[in-house]
């Protein structure tokens, strides 16, 4: 009779079974149990926060000069060896098409998932001062072991020289670009005014 009452409880109740030893019951899992993945951020297109910040801090200039770094400059911050002028159309693709080449590399240099604003806010960083002095940067180093450090905003600042001296714009942009990474917004940003050198 008790061997009829549990197979009817074992139809019954197919996923649960009492263990006869220590009277606990557990759940027999029917498949295996998935890991939940996590959502990670992937970048499409720059959103206005990030042109607007990147077109303020470069300027536009319709001929090329040579920027405080010392490299040959056209557009928005794009960098050249041909001397010529360009519209602010040319300049706007040109630089969506830096951003790109920007952004094909900068997902393999990060270990952690980001936010969109702290993602922009690398993109901007790297735009500066390219992708190779990010990827051997103190700031690199915190934001894949903590993405949320306080610390990080100090390592921002620490990239604010050009040609070996402090520019004031730099320091500007990279407190902007801490603000975008940790706020997700941005003061307004004026244009700056400096002397470029034509070439």
């Amino acid at each position: 009779m008790k061997k009829h009452i549990l197979a009817i409880l074992i139809v019954l109740f197919p996923f649960t079974v009492m263990n006869k030893t220590n009277n606990k019951t557990f759940k027999i899992p029917t498949t295996e149990s998935k890991k939940e993945e996590t959502k990670k951020f992937v970048w499409e297109k720059p959103s206005e926060e990030l042109v607007s910040l990147i077109k303020a801090h470069e300027g536009f200039n319709a001929e090329a000069y040579i920027c405080p770094a010392g490299k040959i400059t056209i557009g928005y911050g794009h960098r050249t060896s041909v001397y010529k002028r360009v519209s602010k159309e040319t300049a706007y693709i040109m630089l969506l098409s830096d951003l790109d080449k920007v952004n094909k590399v900068l997902p393999h240099l990060l270990t952690k998932s980001l936010s969109e604003s702290q993602y922009e806010a690398l993109l901007s960083f790297c735009f500066n001062v390219g992708v190779g002095n990010f990827e051997k940067s103190t700031l690199r180093q915190l934001i894949n072991e903590n993405p949320d450090n306080p610390e990080i905003a100090a390592e921002f600042a620490k990239w604010r020289k050009g040609g070996g001296r402090v520019l004031r714009g730099l320091v500007k942009r990279r407190k902007d670009e801490a603000t975008m990474y940790f706020n997700g917004n941005l003061p307004k940003v004026k244009t700056p005014k400096f002397k470029c050198l034509l070439v």
